[in-house]
């Protein structure tokens, strides 16, 4: 049971995964685009990247939407975690728990990476005459990036829990050996 629940919730990780990395792309490709644009309105031409703004509005949203998911995903993770004890943890079950750990990783990478990205784009539009939404990306910016200590803290407490395990199943072989 609690293998094939860690094995759900790695399966939702790791779609949330690829779409903040899909994200964490699309927000350098921003950056990037924001440089085109600064230029062009520090020369006072004409912007010529006219779906900007939109597009970082949609950038905006997305991440309001996969903060929210990463959230409710990691409310789960959090009640299942705190009741995986090492008598509960069935032989077999220690290669999903590391899987999860293995893409929960990922995520704080990936959440690291958006994070810096972001900071980089904050600065570069500093002083631009741009209107753009800061304060939905900024936020969940934020939140993502507090959920990282959580995140490590919880494959932490799973690490505790599966040398608990192996080192119970390890003590009942060596009595039955003798």
């Amino acid at each position: 049971m609690l293998e094939e629940i860690f094995v759900t919730l790695s399966a939702e990780l790791e779609k949330i995964n690829v779409d903040l990395g899909r994200l964490a792309v699309t927000m350098r490709e921003l950056t990037d685009r924001l440089d085109v644009v600064s230029k062009q309105l520090r020369r006072n031409t004409t912007v010529r990247d006219t779906s900007f703004e939109a597009d970082f509005r949609a950038a905006g949203e997305s991440i309001v939407r996969l903060t929210n998911a990463l959230e409710d995903l990691w409310k789960k993770a959090g009640e299942h975690v705190r009741g995986a004890h090492a008598a509960n943890i069935e032989q077999g079950c220690e290669i999903s728990i590391r899987e999860f750990s293995s893409r929960a990783k990922e995520t704080v990478k990936v959440i690291a990476e958006l994070s810096s990205t972001f900071a980089y784009l904050q600065i570069q539009s500093r002083g631009l005459q741009l209107r753009l939404n800061w304060l939905a990306l900024e936020t969940n910016v934020e939140i993502l990036a507090k959920l990282s200590p959580k995140i490590l803290f919880t494959i932490r407490e799973l690490g505790k829990v599966i040398e608990e395990a192996s080192s119970a199943g390890r003590n009942k072989q060596d009595q039955k050996g003798n």
